[in-house]
């Protein structure tokens, strides 16, 4: 499957949100607001669309179903990170 991988924002240095960016999916469809976040132990994270729900629970809006499409999509967007960063 083709997919591009849009960087929309990237967040100083001190910040766990590295960046936002769009996915998109086989030309066909798009992910808004992925997000790619440095956990505390300093792995990296790709981060779904995500809504608070009336008890105050964050909930994915959308997300991959099993391991090789979660594989898919963090590799790409890696990719396109390590594209975006400045040499």
């Amino acid at each position: 499957m083709d997919i591009k991988v849009i960087i929309k924002k990237d967040f100083s240095e001190g910040s766990r949100i590295l960046a936002f960016c769009t996915v998109i999916l086989g030309g066909m469809f798009a992910l808004h607001e992925v997000a790619l976040i440095k956990k505390r132990t300093g792995e990296l994270f790709v981060g779904m669309p995500s809504k608070k729900d009336a008890t105050g629970v964050w909930r994915d809006l959308v997300h991959p179903i099993n391991v090789e499409g979660r594989k898919l999509i963090t590799d790409a967007v890696l990719k396109a990170y390590q594209e975006y960063l400045p040499v």
